[in-house]
């Protein structure tokens, strides 16, 4: 497969990367993705009738670019009906439907209360000035808003605006925070809010759908889609321009190849973008040192229980009371009226300075503790986990930090034309997310386009 000259290489299977594929399917793209499979962070496997999420879930609704292309796939999303503000305190679980109540819900001393409904309408207000910030303008493009988005509170930490209550106030705030995979003191304000954000829209949450069969049939579907197109296992090393084209070598099976393209999209984390290609303006490379990355332990479990249980009304709950941050309950969406499928699908991940703590356990010691405070919440479901596994995702959230350096050399890059190589990924705005990475995607496809467009098309392999 060596001196192959193609149109477009795309570097990464995860969801920027397949979306640029997607977009760029007339062209017929190669991608090359170190896994066994394509997806990234979205992966899943089936258990009838339920299935087994072990990372990304929740898919934004119509209108978004995630859900266009889920669409173009074929693919069906679900609307949860389940709880998503329920939370744990005090060895309880509580099920408030508005956040908002919890200040007059929790057992908590009157000091408490008066902090929790403090840094609460604080963090609120400053929710509502992001939304009107974050807001599309007519004729924007993606990318200027992102900017726009990306300077919010970027010169404060999420820490100094929580400030410092007491210690049991103090761990709600942390365990939501670690959604970004990172402590309130390692984040910027803005990702802190954009979190909170995505909670307290102040409409209908437009990130309560679940794919069907598992966020996993994506990429299953982006595989049937490219076939042979896709190549599995393929370890890129290097991404470097000759001249009029850009040659690709990557590991795959033992063996060296390189590939050589007229455009490459770079679809990997930022470390892993600077540390393959080649000559880099050192603008862009510095800009590339600016997203950060955190981690994700996780523990998906299958359970065998005949009958209703305590949680099937609940889809999402906060735990600042136990290791884990969040608990899911999978099984929710397939609940409607009627009968009740027996057994079901949960999931439990720990993020920020936990999850780097629990890297150092082995798996066994990881489900052990996970499964013990699991009982507690709920100890009708002893004796009910049949099946269970942990995921550990090393390279897990990206977010902003405070930085010296600058993001914005990269736009400004992404927006140039004349280049032949391009990059995507969630870390083009502050906090990552599934819709950034596939709106990214999309914006590396357009710019590909354009450049090719200038030229004539290439017949294949050399």
């Amino acid at each position: 497969m060596n001196d192959e000259i193609l149109d477009i290489v795309i570097v990464g299977g995860g969801p920027s990367g397949l979306s640029a594929a997607w977009h760029l399917r007339e062209r017929s793209p190669v991608v090359l993705e170190e896994r066994g499979r394509l997806g990234g962070r979205l992966k899943s496997e089936p258990r009838a009738p339920y299935w087994m999420n072990f990372g990304g879930h929740l898919f934004p609704s119509a209108g978004s670019n995630m859900h266009d292309l889920v669409q173009d796939l074929g693919l069906e999303v679900i609307e949860i009906p389940g709880l998503k503000t329920a939370m744990t305190f005090a060895g309880k679980v509580y099920r408030a439907k508005r956040v908002e109540a919890y200040p007059f819900v929790l057992p908590m001393s009157f000091k408490e209360r008066v902090e929790l409904v403090k840094v609460g309408t604080r963090l609120m207000t400053t929710v509502a000035r992001w939304h009107r910030i974050a807001r599309p303008r007519p004729g924007e493009p993606d990318s200027a808003r992102r900017e726009r988005i990306a300077r919010f509170r970027a010169g404060e930490t999420f820490r100094d605006l929580l400030g410092r209550p007491s210690r049991r106030v103090d761990e709600i705030f942390q365990a939501a925070a670690r959604r970004a995979a990172a402590e309130p003191e390692q984040q910027s304000a803005g990702v802190g809010v954009a979190l909170f954000g995505a909670v307290w829209s102040g409409k209908k949450d437009n990130t309560a759908l679940n794919l069907n069969g598992g966020s996993g049939r994506v990429g299953q579907a982006m595989l049937e889609h490219l076939g042979d197109r896709a190549r599995l296992g393929a370890a890129v090393r290097s991404v470097r321009q000759e001249g009029d084209l850009v040659r690709v070598a990557y590991l795959r099976d033992g063996q060296e190849h390189t590939v050589t393209a007229r455009q490459v999209v770079v679809a990997v984390p930022a470390h892993l973008a600077r540390k393959i290609v080649a000559d880099l303006p050192a603008a862009v490379d510095d800009a590339l040192r600016v997203p950060q990355y955190g981690s994700w332990v996780g523990m998906t479990m299958i359970t065998d229980e005949p009958g209703p249980m305590p949680y099937d009304d609940i889809y999402a709950m906060t735990t600042p009371d136990r290791t884990f941050d969040m608990f899911f309950n999978h099984a929710n969406p397939l609940r409607r009226p009627g009968r009740r499928e027996p057994g079901g699908s949960l999931m439990c991940y720990a993020g920020g300075a936990t999850a780097e703590r629990l890297l150092k356990l082995s798996d066994a010691e990881i489900t052990d503790i996970y499964t013990r405070e699991i009982l507690e919440l709920f100890p009708a479901l002893r004796g009910h986990i049949v099946e269970s596994h942990i995921q550990r995702w090393f390279i897990g959230g990206t977010y902003r930090s405070l930085s010296d350096a600058a993001f914005e050399p990269l736009i400004e890059y992404s927006r140039e034309p004349g280049h032949r190589i391009h990059f995507a990924g969630d870390y083009f705005a502050p906090l990552g997310q599934m819709e950034v990475a596939v709106t990214s995607g999309k914006g590396a496809a357009e710019m590909v386009s354009r450049e090719l467009a200038r030229e004539p098309r290439t017949s294949g392999a050399a």
